[in-house]
């Protein structure tokens, strides 16, 4: 009885462990990299074009952006539940913006444009931060 007991208990130890296995193919790399970078080119109802590149790794990432006129912003959220959010609705003029965070729980909110958003360029590589900008 002690033998039988001892392997059943060999068979489901192995059996349990041959279950949690990784399984790879050809595709999978591409699933993964569909997922972390996103690249967008949205036509707008007056003829002006925005372009957002998106990439984000981590959990939890958050992007929020409203605009108006033409607006290129690249944003990149390396960690865990980062946040970034662009507002603006009455300023039609370009705007080149580069937005980097690397880092968990960070924050920037930019809210209206002038000539200093015109091409800004933020990196935030730090845990729990917060950048808001108001420009009214």
């Amino acid at each position: 009885m002690k033998k039988l007991t001892l392997i059943i208990l060999v068979v489901f130890y192995y059996s349990t462990s041959l279950n949690a296995q990784n399984i790879v193919d050809d595709n999978t790399g591409k699933i993964q990299n569909y997922f972390l970078y996103q690249e967008n080119n949205i036509n707008t109802q007056n003829g002006s074009t925005k372009e957002i590149n998106i990439y984000q790794q981590g959990e939890n990432n958050n992007l929020e952006i409203s605009t108006s006129g033409k607006k290129i912003q690249l944003v990149k959220q390396v960690g865990d539940d980062n946040n970034y959010q662009y507002n603006t609705y009455y300023n039609s003029s370009k705007a080149n913006l580069v937005i980097n965070q690397f880092g968990d729980e960070n924050d920037i909110q930019i809210y209206g444009h002038n000539s200093i958003v015109k091409k800004l360029k933020i990196t935030q590589t730090t845990n729990n931060q917060s950048i808001l900008i108001f420009n009214f």
